[in-house]
């Protein structure tokens, strides 16, 4: 069924039902239109809106004006679609508001004082579908709750991407890009088939790509890119160059070696030629200037002085009097105790930095 005799107001441009008493005007007293042109809305919803604003088409296409709803009465709907058919984002099938917009602008915008800018609910399907071909399908903001919220039995926001992010977060003040919270299961999943189930990245030195506060448990292998197993010590030296050899002073804090077979060997300062510490233990932020990560397992680069012997490949290392400096440990019984480890390239002469596999003996 339809009903005419819907006008154009004169005064307001607002279209307003002719065919009972008088309405009020916003632009004052009532309704005034000229004879002729009559607009035809279809009565099958269960009210027809009090205004219905018409501007043109550089602004909003239809804006429909809800007077206060009385005391304790319910709120008004700005618009009400009912569709029958499916949805199709190429525009095949039927749905219930389909917007279009040639420019840059926004197909549709909803604003409300208190409650859900839009509600969206569906039996069997999706409730919401937003689709782009070069921006965003859906976007919400907000300036002090959610800019979009989910809630489901299942599945409270579902993201599913053919190529970018199915699920992005972005926060600029210092919030949470992505908060996931669960009273019992999982707070954020990440599942995967072939790629990454869950990525973190940090685009500075002074981020963390992760931070878990809490027992962490992992039931595969943990491979680590990097070479060594490090911990961070304090240090006496001023300034210590990656591969130095380090011994331990009677206040616990660390200095470059300075002499043979010395037992206090602690390990080799990480961080040397192509080598990164893995792993770094005891890591604390209060004072970085003074503390470096030693490797104590794994491979590093060390410096090394062949004056006192021609390094191959294999032999053990040990203090030298160089400062800083590993040599080669010649002397079986003083070198119990003191050896850093195990030279893995050769160094017939002078001093160098070759690569070390760090084992404290």
């Amino acid at each position: 069924m339809v009903q005419d005799n819907w006008r154009l107001c004169q005064k307001c441009e607002g279209l307003y039902f002719a065919g009972g008493p008088r309405s009020s005007c916003p632009a004052g007293g009532e309704h005034a239109h000229q004879a002729g042109t009559s607009y035809v809305l279809s009565d099958s919803a269960p009210s027809l809106p009090t205004q219905a604003r018409i501007i043109d088409s550089e602004g909003v296409g239809l804006s429909i004006i809800y007077p206060a709803p009385p005391e304790g009465g319910g709120g008004n709907t700005g618009i009400s679609v009912v569709s029958k058919g499916a949805f199709d984002v190429d525009g095949v099938n039927p749905c219930g508001i389909s917007v279009e917009t040639d420019g840059v602008g926004v197909g549709l915008q909803v604003k409300v004082q208190d409650g859900p800018g839009v509600a969206s609910r569906s039996e069997g399907g999706r409730g919401v579908v937003g689709y782009s071909k070069t921006l965003d399908g859906v976007q919400g903001t907000s300036q002090g709750g959610t800019g979009i919220f989910g809630e489901g039995p299942q599945y409270g926001v579902h993201g599913k991407s053919g190529a970018g992010s199915a699920v992005y977060g972005e926060q600029t003040e210092g919030g949470d890009g992505v908060t996931g919270r669960s009273a019992t299961g999982t707070g954020v999943a990440g599942v995967s088939s072939r790629g990454t189930g869950v990525y973190g990245r940090c685009d500075s030195d002074f981020g963390k790509a992760a931070l878990f506060e809490g027992n962490v448990e992992v039931t595969g292998d943990i491979c680590l890119k990097n070479a060594d197993c490090a911990e961070d010590f304090d240090v006496a030296d001023e300034i210590v160059e990656p591969g130095s050899v380090m011994v331990v002073q009677d206040d616990g804090s660390l200095r470059e070696c300075e002499s043979a077979y010395d037992k206090r060997v602690a390990g080799v300062a990480s961080g040397a030629g192509r080598y990164r510490p893995a792993l770094v233990l005891d890591h604390r932020n209060d004072d970085p200037g003074r503390r470096l990560p030693i490797a104590l397992v794994g491979k590093v680069y060390c410096k090394v002085d062949a004056t006192f012997g021609a390094i191959e490949a294999g032999d053990l290392l040990t203090t030298s009097p160089t400062r800083g400096h590993a040599m080669k440990a010649m002397n079986r019984e003083a070198a119990f105790g003191t050896v850093i480890g195990k030279a893995l390239q050769a160094l017939p002469s002078g001093t160098g930095l070759i690569p070390v596999l760090v084992a404290l003996q």
